[in-house]
């Protein structure tokens, strides 16, 4: 049976005393968040909304109206993540920590249920079809857990986890492991795949029902399906060239004859994979580079930190939204040219784009930056980039990479010291329009008093 209760620790009782404390203080005094608790929300007041909807840097100030995003719901998971939360096709969302708790909210954010480990866990989870969790510790063993808490199976002596698992198309999971290579496992935990793909340091991303990408440490980006390796290319200063399949008896990719090639060539590790339709982005050390279905370039642009895919309906592949290392989202389109920018501060993790238009940039500090949408330059210029219209202080760490919910229409994030909150994409839902005034009360004649004397009774 799953231990479903876990006594409190004394930081969390503190937490919670202190936050007590500031709520009920003297009458009348306004009270005070302590130092640890999630903060309000903060108005950047540089920029008009108004102007900045327009897409220009100038406007009436009288015509500005801001916004204060209102997250549909938060939760805290009581110690720091140990991996990028997962969501279950139901709207489910599986959360785990570094001191061996797994968490399941629901579709809304309510908290559904709780299970402890007896180790700590190693990467972040992965989610079945069916609603069960999988999950896997820095002792080894890897658990399925059911979507009513009860734990299914549990394998040993697995490798263990260097990314986070990774939902496999038809069941099962995936995962990179810490000393290389890729593991597949079926919805059983039996072992039906490994690909030898030198130390992963990005992926697996899945492309269809039985193809992988998986980036490495040595700037490589492999397709593989199966046990085997289709396609291998590598990200340098040089235009990478695409190949076939090591054939047998070949050095594995990542040997260590070619260790100090790369360092002469100067090759940076991929940091991250993006799908998009057979094709794919990819991040190596600060270049982005859109690949085609064999891993052939189709173009780059330098000086990008991390990446998403871009929002769209109507083609797998809508370009792509890269953050630069001094804070400029940029969106691209499919064949590279600018289709809008942003200006923030200090990103954490990949930006998201909503279908119309909003941006939610995660940073360093625990705040998000919710940018307006950017009307097109009329003489088909760059557009200058925008400000951010509001800024929101959620947490006190930096975010991980935004989980996009398309189904539900929303967004989720979630801070390494456990915060999760939930936006929606809609724009009338993320900033409502302000209520109208209240009609003012009606003046009541004031009642004459009466005269002296007079017999009234």
């Amino acid at each position: 049976m799953p231990r479903l209760h876990r006594p409190v620790p004394w930081g969390t009782q503190l937490t919670a005393l202190a936050a007590l404390s500031c709520s009920v203080g003297d009458p009348g005094s306004p009270a005070k968040a302590p130092s640890n608790v999630v903060q309000g929300t903060h108005v950047v007041p540089s920029v008009p909304a108004a102007a900045a909807r327009a897409g220009t840097d100038t406007g009436d100030v009288s015509l500005a109206a801001t916004c204060s995003p209102r997250p549909l719901w938060r939760f805290h998971a009581g110690s720091p993540l140990a991996g990028q939360p997962a969501i279950g096709p139901d709207g489910q969302i599986c959360v785990v920590t570094t001191e061996g708790l797994v968490h399941l909210l629901g579709p809304r954010g309510g908290f559904q249920w709780s299970y402890t480990l007896p180790f700590g866990v190693a990467a972040g989870p992965a989610m079945s079809g069916r609603g069960n969790c999988y999950v896997g510790t820095v002792g080894r063993r890897f658990y399925s857990i059911s979507g009513r808490g009860a734990k299914r199976w549990e394998r040993r002596r697995l490798p263990r986890p260097g990314s986070d698992l990774v939902s496999r198309p038809g069941g099962g999971f995936a995962y990179l492991g810490a000393r290389g290579g890729l593991h597949v496992f079926s919805a059983y935990g039996t072992d039906v795949g490994h690909t030898l793909t030198g130390r992963g340091s990005a992926g697996p991303r899945w492309i269809d029902r039985g193809r992988a990408l998986v980036g490495t440490t040595d700037g490589r980006v492999f397709s593989v399906k199966g046990s085997r390796v289709q396609f291998e290319t590598r990200l340098d200063s040089e235009s990478p060239q695409s190949a076939d399949a090591p054939k047998a008896g070949a050095e594995p990719p990542g040997g260590a004859r070619r260790g100090k090639a790369d360092a002469q060539r100067g090759v940076a590790p991929v940091t991250a994979v993006v799908v998009a339709g057979e094709g794919a982005y990819v991040v190596a050390g600060d270049t982005l580079v859109a690949l085609d279905g064999q891993l052939g370039e189709r173009w780059r642009r330098q000086d990008v930190q991390f990446a998403s895919l871009a929002p769209g309906a109507d083609s797998p592949d809508s370009g792509v939204v890269a953050v630069s290392t001094d804070g400029l989202v940029t969106r691209f389109s499919p064949t590279g040219d600018v289709l809008a920018s942003w200006q923030a501060s200090q990103p954490s993790a990949a930006a998201v784009v909503t279908p119309d238009g909003w941006a939610f940039v995660p940073g360093l500090d625990g705040r998000i930056s919710f940018f307006p949408p950017q009307a097109a330059a009329n003489d088909g210029s760059r557009p200058a980039p925008l400000v951010p219209l509001v800024t929101a202080r959620l947490a006190n760490a930096g975010f991980r990479t935004p989980l996009v919910d398309s189904a539900r229409a929303r967004v989720v994030f979630a801070a390494d010291s456990g915060e999760i909150v939930a936006f929606p994409l809609r724009p009338d839902e993320l900033c409502p329009p302000p209520a109208p005034p209240a009609p003012p009360a009606p003046s009541v004649p004031p009642v004459p008093p009466a005269p002296q004397g007079s017999d009234i009774p």
